[in-house]
C-alpha cells in the first residue's frame, strides 16, 4: 500500500499543497473551518509530514544526536536518560549513538546525523579528529560538549568539577 502524500490530502480536501502546508505548519491565511478540514481528511488518510522532505525545505526535523562512549556505562547511560527525558518533554527525538571513543565511530555517526538533518549535537566522547566538529560548526550545527572540552573550537561546553 502507497503512503498517503500531500497531495492526496490537498486533493481529497479540495486545496492545493500550499494551503495544506499552511494548515500544517500553522501558517497563511486559511481560515478555522478550513483548517479543520484539511486535519480531518490527513486524520482519514492517515497522513504523516514528511520529516525528511520537511528538513529539506530547511525546517526543524525535531531530532537530536547525542555521542556517548558506552551506553553501558552507568554515567553515560544515565546522562542518555536525562537527555532523551528532556528532550521528549520539549517535542525532540534522540538518536544514540555509542562511539567507544573511536574516531573512525564518531565520524561515521557524525555523518549519518548529518544525512538524518539533526537540528543539533551533543557530545560526551572523546574526539581526536576535530576537523569533522568544525565542519559541522560550519554547516551551523549547534554542538553542546559535555564532560569533555574541545581546544580551538567554540562550543557549549557542560563540564564537572572533579576536585
Amino acid at each position: 500500500m502507497k503512503a498517503t502524500t500531500i497531495y492526496d490530502v490537498a486533493k481529497e480536501a479540495g486545496v492545493s499543497i500550499a494551503s495544506v502546508s499552511n494548515a500544517i505548519n500553522g501558517k497563511g491565511k486559511i481560515g478555522k473551518k478550513k483548517r479543520e478540514e484539511i486535519f480531518k481528511v490527513m486524520e482519514r488518510l492517515q497522513y504523516q509530514p514528511s520529516v525528511i522532505a520537511s528538513a529539506l525545505m530547511g525546517k526543524k526535523t525535531y531530532t537530536l544526536g547525542l555521542l556517548i562512549p558506552d551506553v553501558s556505562n552507568p554515567f553515560f547511560s544515565e546522562i542518555a536518560r536525562s537527555v532523551e527525558d528532556l528532550a521528549h518533554h520539549a517535542g525532540y527525538s534522540v538518536i544514540t549513538c555509542s562511539t567507544d571513543n573511536k574516531d573512525e565511530r564518531v565520524e561515521k555517526y557524525i555523518r549519518l546525523l548529518e544525512q538524518k538533518s539533526i537540528d543539533g549535537i551533543i557530545i560526551g566522547t572523546g574526539v581526536e579528529n576535530t576537523d569533522i566538529l568544525m565542519q559541522l560548526a560550519e554547516k551551523s550545527v549547534p554542538i553542546v560538549m559535555f564532560a569533555r572540552e574541545v581546544s580551538g573550537l567554540s562550543v557549549h561546553s557542560v563540564l564537572t568539577d572533579d576536585f
